[in-house]
C-alpha cells in the first residue's frame, strides 16, 4: 500500500507575518460568513456569572451551552438561545451539587442591548450551605491484605466538602491498586447517601477480588506478515509473572514503538478462572499499519543572511525483508542565496541525501541497530563542501520511552571549495589558523537523555534532561582528536493555571583538541542562534566572526526562560502569546566565557496550535552588545524575526 503525503513548511521568514495575518483574516471572512443573522435573532455579546464563590468559574462557564462572542475580529458570533437558557440553568445546579452544594439555585436575566442585535446575559446563583463528607466505608475486602483494605491513599478528606470528582477517582484508585496486586477480574461499585438537613454525605465503596491471576502465553492474532517471533521478545513478562495493568501498558507500547502497528489492543480470557493464582494467556490484537509511505514537500527558509529554496522527499518501507526492519531513502535538494536572493555574494546547490537501515531488537537484545549512509552538499558563509558520510549505532529505551541511551560511531569525508581566504588567513581568533582541506571526521557519539514531560511536543509540566558526546580519534579514521560534549536540562511548571506555564532551559557546550596536531573541526563547532536557540540571533549568527563569516566556538552557554499562555481557542485549537529572555555566548575558549557579559534578549511569541504541532512566529531584540566589533557576532543587527513549527525547547 502507497501513502502519498505532502507536507509544505516554511520555515524562520518573516514576511510570512503579512501572509499570515492575510489568513486569518480570509479565515475571519470565511467563519463569520457562515452564520447569517435571521430577523430578530441577537448573539451573546457578554456572559456574566455572579455569585461564584467557592467553585472554579471558568471550569462553570465552559460547561454551559450559552457562549460570549469572541472579542477579536471575524470571531464567529454565539447566537443567544432561550431554550439553551433553562438547560444552562439544570447544568449550574448539577455543577455545584458534584461540588458537595445540594441546595444551589440559579436563575437568568437577560439585557437587550442599544443595537438591537447583541444582548448580554447574567447567570445569578445562590450557593447555599456546603455538604461535609463524614463517613467512608470499604466492604469487600476482609480477607484482603491490610494494605488494600486501608482509605490513605483514596483522596477522601473526612471533614471536608463532599466533591463527586473525588468520590470517582476513589473508586478508580481503590480498583487501580486491586489490579496492581494481581487481582485482574477484580470491580468496585460504590454508593453516596447523601442527607441534605444534616449537610453531611457517607461514601459506600463495595469491592469483588476475583482470583488472583498470573501471566501466561501472549497469543498475538493478525500479524499479517509481521514476524511473530521478533513481536515475542516485546513482552514485558514471562510465564507465571503476577499480573499487573503496567505489564501491559509496557508491552503496548513496545509494540506501538515498532512503528507497524495501527492499533494494538491486550485482553485477558472474558471469563476469569476458578482457582486461585491461575496462570492465564493474554490475547494481543494487532492491526498492521501501511507499511509503505512516500513523502513529498517543499518550502523556502529565509533569514537574515541566508535565504533557501527547498525540496523534501523521503520513502520508507517498513518491515523491509522481514524482521521488521526499516529502510528510508531520503532526498533532501536545495538553492542556497547568501546574503539573500536578490543580491546574491554567494549562491550554490545544497544537499543531504541519506539510506538508512533500522533493525530493531537487535541479536533478541532490545536495542535498534541502524546503519546509515549519506552523500551532502552544504553552503556555508565562508566556505563550500560536499562529501559522504557514514554512520553505525544502537540505541535503547527504558521505563516506557522515559530514559534512552545509544553509542554510534561515525564516519565523514569533507572536500571544502570556494572558500573565502581572507575569513580564515585575516581571523582574530585562533579558531581558523590551522584549517585543513580536505579532511576526515571520525568520532564515537554516547547520549543519554530522561524525558519527563507530560507532552513532548507542547510540554505544559515536567523535565527534560540529556547529554550528548563526540570523542573523535585519529585511530578511528579521522584527522581530528577532540573532545566535545553538551549537557542540557529544561523545566516546565505551570503557573497558577495550565494554561500559563513558565519554562526554563540551561545549555552548555564543551570542546577541546586531545592532540597538537589540529584544532577542533571547523564543521562540528559550536553555534547559537535560531528560533530553538538564542532568539537574539539568526540561524548559527551567534559565534565568533571574521569578515561577516561564523567560525563557531569551542564553549558556548545557554539560558533561556518563557512565559507561554494559552489565550483563546480559534475553530478549536489554541492562540497563544509568550514572553521570552535569552542570555547566551559562544566564544573560541571556556575561559573567555564571561557570565556578566552574555548577550541578551528579550521579545514576544504568537503561536497557534495545530495537528502537526503549534506555528510559533517570534521577534527577538537584542539588549546589549550590538555595536561591539569582530569577533562579536553581528554588529549592528538587533532584531531577528522567527518563524517555525513547535515550541523553542
Amino acid at each position: 500500500m502507497l501513502v502519498v503525503t505532502l507536507v509544505e513548511i516554511v520555515l524562520r521568514f518573516p514576511l510570512t507575518l503579512v501572509s499570515g495575518a492575510l489568513l486569518l483574516v480570509v479565515n475571519g471572512v470565511l467563519l463569520s460568513g457562515c452564520s447569517k443573522q435571521r430577523p430578530g435573532e441577537r448573539w451573546v455579546n457578554d456572559l456574566k456569572l455572579r455569585g461564584v464563590e467557592s467553585v472554579d468559574k471558568g471550569a462553570l462557564e465552559d460547561g454551559l451551552a450559552t457562549a460570549e462572542t469572541g472579542w477579536w475580529p471575524f470571531a464567529s458570533k454565539k447566537w443567544l438561545d432561550y431554550g439553551a437558557l433553562d438547560k444552562d440553568l439544570a447544568r449550574i445546579r448539577a455543577f455545584y451539587a458534584r461540588r458537595g452544594f445540594f441546595r444551589a439555585q440559579a436563575k437568568h436575566r437577560l439585557k437587550m442591548r442599544d443595537d438591537k442585535v447583541s444582548a448580554d446575559v447574567f447567570f445569578e446563583i445562590v450557593e447555599g450551605p456546603e455538604t461535609m463528607l463524614r463517613d467512608v466505608r470499604v466492604e469487600g475486602l476482609e480477607a484482603a491484605p491490610t494494605r488494600l483494605r486501608r482509605l490513605k491513599g483514596l483522596g477522601f478528606e473526612l471533614g471536608k466538602r463532599y466533591d463527586h470528582a473525588r468520590y470517582g477517582d476513589a473508586k478508580g484508585r481503590l480498583l487501580a491498586r486491586l489490579h496492581r496486586a494481581g487481582y485482574a477480574y477484580a470491580t468496585v461499585e460504590g454508593r453516596v447517601e447523601v442527607d441534605r438537613d444534616a449537610r453531611s454525605a457517607k461514601v459506600l465503596l463495595t469491592a469483588k477480588l476475583g482470583p488472583k491471576v498470573r501471566l501466561g502465553e501472549a497469543v498475538f492474532k493478525g500479524l499479517g506478515p509481521l514476524p511473530e517471533d521478533k513481536l515475542q521478545h516485546q513482552v514485558d513478562w514471562q510465564d507465571g509473572d503476577t499480573y499487573t495493568p503496567d505489564s501491559l501498558a509496557r508491552t503496548r507500547a513496545a509494540l506501538f514503538n515498532q512503528q507497524v502497528f495501527a492499533s494494538v489492543s491486550l485482553d485477558l480470557p472474558k471469563v476469569p478462572p476458578t482457582a486461585d493464582a491461575a496462570i492465564v494467556p493474554v490475547t494481543i490484537e494487532t492491526t498492521p499499519s501501511k507499511l509503505r509511505e512516500l513523502r513529498l514537500g517543499g518550502g523556502v527558509g529565509i533569514e537574515r543572511k541566508r535565504h533557501e529554496l527547498r525540496l523534501r522527499g523521503s520513502w520508507r518501507i517498513r518491515n523491509f525483508l522481514g524482521g521488521l526492519r526499516t529502510l528510508t531513502v531520503r532526498l533532501q535538494p536545495a538553492f542556497v542565496s547568501i546574503p539573500n536572493l536578490w543580491d546574491s555574494r554567494r549562491m550554490g546547490f545544497a544537499a543531504t541525501n541519506d539510506v538508512k537501515l533500522e533493525q530493531p531488537d537487535f541479536l533478541s537484545t532490545r536495542f535498534l541497530a541502524f546503519g546509515l549512509f549519506g552523500y551532502d552538499l552544504g553552503v556555508h558563509e565562508g566556505y563550500k563542501w560536499h562529501g559522504p558520510r557514514l554512520q553505525l549505532g544502537v540505541d535503547r529505551s527504558f521505563f516506557n520511552g522515559r530514559l534512552r541511551g545509544g553509542l554510534s560511531w561515525n564516519l565523514q569525508f569533507l572536500d571544502f571549495f570556494s572558500i573565502i581566504e581572507e575569513a580564515f588567513e585575516n581571523a582574530q581568533t585562533p579558531l581558523l589558523g590551522d584549517f585543513v582541506d580536505p579532511y576526515r571526521l571520525a568520532w564515537f557519539e554516547p547520549f543519554i537523555q530522561l524525558d519527563l514531560r507530560d507532552n513532548r511536543l507542547d510540554p505544559r509540566a515536567g523535565f527534560f534532561a540529556s547529554i550528548h558526546m563526540e570523542l573523535g580519534f585519529a585511530v578511528i579514521g579521522g584527522d581530528f582528536d577532540y573532545l566535545k560534549v553538551l549537557p542540557e536540562v529544561r523545566g516546565y511548571l505551570p503557573v497558577f493555571t495550565k494554561r500559563l506555564v513558565l519554562a526554563v532551559r540551561a545549555l552548555y557546550g564543551y570542546m577541546k583538541p586531545l592532540s597538537d596536531r589540529h584544532n577542533t573541526p571547523v564543521t562540528r563547532r559550536l553555534f547559537l542562534g535560531g528560533p530553538t536557540s538564542h532568539r537574539g540571533f539568526s540561524f548559527g549568527r551567534l559565534s565568533p566572526m571574521a569578515n561577516g563569516v561564523p567560525l563557531g566556538g569551542n564553549s558556548s552557554l545557554l539560558f533561556s526562560a518563557d512565559l507561554r499562555l494559552r489565550v483563546v481557542k480559534l475553530a478549536g485549537n489554541w492562540l497563544g502569546v509568550g514572553a521570552f529572555f535569552d542570555a547566551g555566548d559562544v566564544v573560541a575558549k571556556s575561559a573567555d566565557l564571561d557570565l556578566e557579559n552574555l548577550h541578551l534578549a528579550t521579545g514576544g511569541a504568537l503561536s497557534y496550535k495545530t495537528p502537526i504541532g503549534a506555528i510559533r512566529i517570534a521577534l527577538g531584540v537584542r539588549l546589549n552588545r550590538v555595536d561591539d566589533p569582530e569577533p562579536s557576532p553581528d554588529p549592528g543587527s538587533r532584531v531577528a524575526f522567527h518563524l517555525t513549527i513547535g515550541q523553542a525547547f
